[in-house]
């Protein structure tokens, strides 16, 4: 007879997070109501399907307090053979990187919160030495021209190539990631680990990840950017734990090995 047909659901994240998030931020209504929406759609979702999967335990534990009869599991969005990648090693420059679709608001925000404030301040502090590049999809005009006003030397790339991106990633000195609102597990932060550059962040882009509690910069205002910056970028022995421990604290969440495990236990019974 024939088997019968099972609906797995993988949920990127939590957009109603995101929304909610955004409208704490901002005090925006509209958004408040879009989360309470989103919020709604997610759990219909999940409780048509026989199976869903989230790639964190904060996002199973969100969706499985709302729904605890539904089947919610966590599955990893990655794996990686980290042992075969070549060690991390401090560039000579001072630059530093941030990446993001600029579509996304999210990384819009991160953007104008590090131009207009965190950037003023790590510039001054470094000397002039520093060098900011911004690069991802799409940036909105008023962004590029705000960049042009900074202090210091500011680059708007506009989408750069899988190589090119790379490349960036090799010879920056720190990824910055100063997201204020957000959900789920953050792509460029993984990125930037996996490509041996220590990351500064804040406890929305470190969502998803507590292993890397500890091995990552993290700030919630100016200052704290600032000092964590300007550590990683005058001090080598620092960076080269920090860039060291990022790697070894995902080695064990996104190996191949956890991979296969995740994927044994989907428990898709028929």
């Amino acid at each position: 007879c024939a088997l019968p047909i099972l609906f797995a659901y993988y949920g990127h994240d939590l957009h109603s997070e995101r929304f909610r998030q955004e409208a704490l931020l901002t005090g925006q209504l509209e958004l408040r109501i879009l989360a309470w929406e989103y919020m709604r759609l997610e759990q219909k979702v999940c409780a048509a399907a026989d199976y869903s999967y989230y790639p964190s335990a904060e996002e199973v534990y969100v969706m499985s307090k709302a729904l605890p009869q539904a089947v919610i599991k966590e599955l990893p969005p990655y794996s990686f053979d980290l042992a075969a990648l070549p060690p991390p090693k401090p560039p000579a420059s001072a630059d530093l990187l941030f990446v993001g679709n600029f579509r996304h608001m999210p990384n819009l925000d991160a953007a104008n919160w590090l131009l207009d404030e965190l950037w003023p301040s790590i510039f001054r502090h470094l000397n002039n030495d520093a060098r900011l590049i911004i690069a991802g999809a799409q940036p909105p005009k008023l962004l590029t021209l705000k960049a042009s006003n900074c202090l210091g030397n500011v680059l708007v790339t506009g989408w750069v190539s899988e190589q090119e991106l790379n490349r960036l990633y090799q010879t920056c000195r720190v990824v910055v990631i100063p997201l204020r609102f957000g959900a789920g597990i953050k792509h460029k932060l993984v990125s930037a680990i996996i490509q041996g550059c220590p990351v500064v962040t804040t406890e929305v882009g470190l969502q998803g990840l507590p292993e890397l509690g500890g091995v990552v910069g993290l700030a919630k205002d100016t200052l704290q950017f600032t000092l964590e910056c300007s550590q990683l970028i005058y001090n080598d022995e620092l960076w080269i734990s920090r860039a060291k421990s990022a790697r070894l604290a995902l080695s064990a969440r996104f190996s191949r090995e956890s991979m296969w495990t995740a994927l044994q236990n989907l428990h898709l019974n028929y």
